[in-house]
């Protein structure tokens, strides 16, 4: 066995993982999440915010702390889609390089791979699935059996902080801003062809905090259609600081945009008619792990 640790930087959070990887298994050892919203005016601007920058430096120090402590052999970062659209990137991957860490940014279609491929070994009995993970400033939608080697996938510009940012400008949002929010919502899956049929699995956080949300006790039981819509249409009703005062340890570094991340899990579910979705305890960082054992 070797110990690694992998970093998710999306366009919200930055997540670490220490595993123990080898003979086919991945062990846990640490996980510690961080919201960094490096995506902070990406959307309008293609640019990096200072202040991100100085946000996602000071947690990936922190992490390699962590994962120097931890006695880890080597450090791999995954950053996605904010990282793909800024236009300054060089100026956070050269104080990245000086903390003596490699920032790799992936495609949205190696985002989608390994986020399916982390999302299906937890659930490994399951054949073919569908696998949706809503991040920050992506989504991404993946078809196929856990063991194919080119699943169906495919990366969409939409995301929670994207959408927050486009339609959200306050909270409670109108009825306007919302109508204008499932518009995006539905144009974004417009192009896309899913089975219903199929189970679905919800690798993002947003998926995981609702499980916990609404299924205290069992947050990695399915969550039916009917209850993705009730909690949906309960944050659209909040503002922020009444969203975060619903569980303040799970929604605190999300509560301004997770009502517009649940809004797209919603839309998604509702166009292709699935009636629920299976949190998923895995994501983007384990399967950065998944991929550099099998590498």
């Amino acid at each position: 066995m070797t110990r690694i640790a992998t970093i998710d930087v999306g366009t919200n959070t930055a997540l670490l993982l220490i595993a123990d990887v080898g003979d086919g298994r991945l062990e846990i050892v640490r996980e510690v999440d961080r919201y960094v919203r490096l995506g902070q005016g990406v959307d309008a601007n293609r640019r990096l915010a200072p202040e991100a920058v100085a946000r996602v430096v000071a947690a990936l120090a922190d992490f390699k702390a962590v994962a120097d402590d931890l006695g880890a052999e080597t450090v791999v970062i995954g950053a996605t889609s904010a990282s793909r659209d800024a236009g300054n990137l060089d100026e956070l991957m050269e104080q990245v390089r000086a903390l003596g860490l490699d920032y790799r940014v992936i495609s949205g279609k190696e985002e989608a791979l390994w986020t399916f491929r982390a999302a299906c070994s937890a659930y490994p009995d399951l054949g073919t699935v569908c696998v949706v993970d809503i991040g920050g400033g992506s989504t991404e939608v993946v078809v196929g059996r856990a063991d194919a080697e080119e699943p169906r996938r495919v990366s969409v510009d939409i995301g929670s902080v994207r959408l927050t940012e486009r339609c959200f400008p306050d909270l409670p949002p109108s009825p306007e801003a919302i109508e204008a929010a499932e518009a995006m919502a539905s144009d974004a899956f417009a192009r896309l062809s899913v089975d219903p049929a199929l189970p679905l699995l919800g690798s993002s956080g947003t998926v995981r905090v609702l499980g916990a949300l609404a299924q205290p006790g069992e947050p990695t039981a399915p969550v039916s259609a009917e209850t993705v819509r009730v909690w949906r249409d309960k944050l659209l009703g909040l503002s922020a600081a009444e969203v975060l005062a619903l569980n303040p340890d799970l929604l605190s570094g999300r509560a301004d945009v997770y009502a517009a991340g649940v809004l797209i899990l919603d839309a998604f579910m509702q166009r292709f008619g699935f009636e629920a979705i299976h949190p998923s305890p895995r994501g983007l960082r384990h399967g950065l792990a998944l991929r550099w054992m099998g590498a």
